[in-house]
């Protein structure tokens, strides 16, 4: 019985530490996706800038 509970220790140990390598890489993507945001605005930003001298000169 003594092995039995080794072994159930084992797998408790690896799903904990699955479940930590799992937040680990579910907040750099949270992180990415929030980068990745900030650069959409960005260039929304600039395409809006660039568009504007663009729409004087074909007035």
């Amino acid at each position: 019985m003594g092995g039995c509970a080794f072994w159930v220790e084992r797998l408790d140990a690896q799903f904990e530490w699955l479940r930590r390598a799992y937040e680990r890489l579910r907040s750099v993507f949270e992180r990415l996706d929030a980068g990745f945001e900030r650069s959409s605005r960005v260039f929304e930003r600039l395409d809006a800038t660039i568009e504007r001298p663009r729409r004087l000169f074909e007035s």
